[in-house]
């Protein structure tokens, strides 16, 4: 415990102890956005683009008193493949960062689907 900064702790026996504290999360969907309006400078529709990111969703876990928005820097777009990779970061400037990820995937089409809400017989008229 003495590694991580705490005092002894008394565990009375147990053998696991957990410690938590408060945080700053970002998480994914902040991400995709914050991602998708940075690609608007590649021809691209914020509106209509999602980001598959690859491996685990990604999140961003600071402190909670950090300010200032996410942005995304040093990005990296190709438009045959649609790879995308870029560094999400928050702080109170680029030359200040409190927190960075680094973030990669594939920027796909967002489609919006009609989903009918009871069944349809052949003929019936579908409206909003």
């Amino acid at each position: 415990m003495a590694a991580l900064g705490l005092p002894a702790i008394d565990t009375g026996g147990r053998s696991h102890v957990t410690v938590t504290r408060a945080a700053r999360r970002t998480g994914t969907a902040e991400i995709e956005a914050t991602l998708a309006r940075a690609l608007a400078g590649q021809g691209i529709d914020p509106r209509d683009t999602g980001i598959l990111f690859d491996g685990a969703p990604p999140t961003l876990v600071m402190p909670p008193e950090t300010a200032g928005d996410l942005a995304a820097a040093d990005i990296s777009y190709d438009r045959r493949t649609r790879r995308v990779s870029a560094t999400m970061w928050v702080g109170p400037s680029a030359s200040e960062r409190r927190g960075s990820l680094r973030v990669s995937g594939t920027a796909v089409d967002l489609v919006t689907v009609a989903v009918a809400n009871r069944n349809l017989e052949r003929g019936d008229a579908v409206r909003d």
